[in-house]
C-alpha cells in the first residue's frame, strides 16, 4: 500500500487526481442554481471564489513550477467561462467573482514560487 502511494506521489496522480477533484467541487458550487448547496457558514462568496482556485491551481504547481505556465491561463479561462454561463443556471454574472478566481491563483502562484526558491537558497 505505502508503494502505491509512493508512486502516485513520485508519478504526479495524486496532484492530478485533487486538481480534478476541486474542479468538480467548483463547477458543482458555481454552475448550480442558487441555493441547491448550503454555504458552509461563509458569507461572503468571493472568499469561496478565491479559496477554490487557490485550491484548483496548488497541487500542479506544487508538482512542478512549469506547470504555472499552462494550469494559470486554463484556471482563469475557467474563471471567466463560469462567469459568462453562470446566468443560464438562474444565477448572477459578476465581474468582482471573476477577480476573487484570479487573486486566488495568483495567491497559490506566488506562495509556491516564493517557498520554492527559499527552499532552493536553503533559507527556509
Amino acid at each position: 500500500m505505502l508503494i502505491l502511494i509512493n508512486k502516485m506521489f513520485k508519478n504526479g496522480y495524486i496532484y492530478w487526481i485533487m486538481t480534478v477533484l476541486m474542479l468538480v467541487l467548483i463547477l458543482a458550487g458555481t454552475l448550480s442554481p442558487p441555493n441547491s448547496i448550503k454555504s458552509p457558514g461563509i458569507s461572503s462568496d468571493k472568499f469561496l471564489h478565491f479559496v477554490g482556485f487557490s485550491a484548483l491551481v496548488f497541487p500542479l504547481i506544487f508538482y512542478n513550477l512549469k506547470n504555472s505556465y499552462w494550469i494559470v491561463p486554463l484556471a482563469l479561462a475557467l474563471g471567466a467561462l463560469i462567469e459568462v454561463f453562470q446566468p443560464i443556471f438562474g444565477r448572477h454574472r459578476e465581474v468582482s467573482d471573476f477577480y476573487a478566481d484570479a487573486l486566488g491563483v495568483l495567491f497559490s502562484l506566488l506562495a509556491i514560487a516564493t517557498a520554492k526558491m527559499l527552499v532552493k537558497s536553503k533559507k527556509l
